[in-house]
């Protein structure tokens, strides 16, 4: 006799799991996850907190596998239409918390491959999640130094959105792919949007500081230091004097700041800050459940 599934347990179970999760508590996380899991190993918001879980595991694998399943659920139905808009709330988290607990596992191919599949399928002028996934397709390309591929996923990031974070991302893109010139006028146009943007004013200080021109590299440490980035105002710092008396040897220190810019923009693309998640599902709302080719018999003690 099949068990009985009760959909209200299986949530309840779920949303624990998840706000455990939010907490970083992923042992206790997984207590609820896997019972939850025993419960009903076909539910595809359940296979995404089991996953979660494995990563900080290292069952990277077991993982990975769970994801595709949840993945082929929520996209079949996202492209079958049919759902209300909190129902697409609900896919959108769930679709996001997979590319984006991947990227934190530093898993960036995977992640890459997922955008990808997204973008290819469905249209920006009906989906909200669409931006969010070529932004999150930039950074992937930036840590596999596929630059090209960042340059045009950013490219159209800017077209939509046309924000000094976008425009930020795009003058990153630019410069690891060595056009220091279109980085330069994407770090301008970032900042005629946000002046309070750090980075850009971290980068023209550093330029100016290797072309010779102190007084301008000092400008900018002290927008630094107003902005509460003393960090960077301390390495600006160090910079401008380090390249202050050494005049006849301006190309190679500018050679070396530019090698310490496309590291830190390396660094920075491959530990970004955690974007704002799509809300979790709806109470009232779990994907009807489908075959995600996931063996029932499966159990994990």
């Amino acid at each position: 006799m099949p068990k009985t599934v009760d959909p209200e347990k299986i949530y309840r179970l779920f949303i624990g799991s998840l706000l455990l999760q939010e907490a970083g508590l992923y042992d206790e996380s997984y207590i609820l996850a896997k019972d939850a899991y025993k419960k009903d190993p076909k539910h595809p918001f359940v296979c995404v907190v089991v996953a979660n879980c494995y990563l900080r595991m290292d069952k990277i694998e077991e993982a990975k596998k769970l994801y595709e399943a949840a993945w082929d659920v929520f996209m079949d139905d996202l492209l079958s239409g049919g759902h209300d808009t909190e129902d697409e709330s609900g896919l959108e988290w769930g679709i996001f918390e997979i590319v984006d607990n991947l990227h934190e596992a530093r898993l960036f191919a995977e992640t890459a491959a997922y955008c990808r599949q997204y973008l290819g399928e469905i249209d920006y002028e009906e989906d909200a999640l669409y931006p969010r996934m070529l932004n999150k397709l930039g950074y992937c390309c930036m840590a596999l130094h596929e630059y090209e591929e960042a340059v045009d996923a950013f490219g159209e990031l800017v077209d939509i959105e046309d924000s000094a974070k976008a425009w930020d991302n795009l003058g990153d893109a630019r410069y690891t792919s060595d056009d220091v010139e279109g980085a330069l006028e994407a770090y301008r146009e970032a900042l005629r949007r946000d002046s309070k943007l750090a980075k850009p004013h971290f980068i023209f200080g550093l330029i100016a500081a290797s072309n010779g021109e102190i007084q301008r590299a000092l400008a900018e440490r002290e927008i630094l230091q107003g902005l509460g980035e003393e960090d960077m105002a301390d390495m600006l710092f160090d910079h401008i004097y380090d390249n202050e008396e050494i005049d006849e040897e301006i190309s190679e220190e500018m050679e070396k700041d530019l090698s310490f810019i496309e590291t830190m923009i390396e660094d920075m693309m491959t530990n970004p800050r955690k974007p704002n998640k799509p809300k979790r599902p709806n109470p009232f709302y779990l994907v009807p459940k489908q075959d995600t080719g996931v063996d029932d018999s499966r159990t994990d003690e």
